[in-house]
C-alpha cells in the first residue's frame, strides 16, 4: 500500500464515495492537496489526521427526534 493517495484511494480508505471526497475538496473541507500533474494527492497521514479531527464526524444529530 502506498502512502500517497488519490481521490479514489482516499474515498476507498475512508469508506466514502469519490463524489463525496471531490465535494469535500471543492468546498475546502479537506487538507490542501499536493498536485502531481493534474492529480490531487494526499499522504495517508494527512488523511488520517483530518479524519480523526474533522467536524461533523459521526452520527448526524439533525436526524434525531426532538424531545
Amino acid at each position: 500500500m502506498t502512502d500517497i493517495l488519490t481521490v479514489a484511494q482516499v474515498a476507498e480508505h475512508l469508506g466514502l464515495s469519490v463524489r463525496t471526497v471531490e465535494a469535500y475538496r471543492r468546498d475546502g473541507r479537506m487538507p490542501e492537496a499536493t498536485m502531481v500533474g493534474r492529480t490531487p494527492t494526499w499522504t495517508r497521514a494527512q488523511i488520517d489526521a483530518w479524519q480523526a479531527n474533522r467536524p461533523g464526524q459521526g452520527a448526524r444529530t439533525d436526524l434525531r427526534p426532538k424531545h
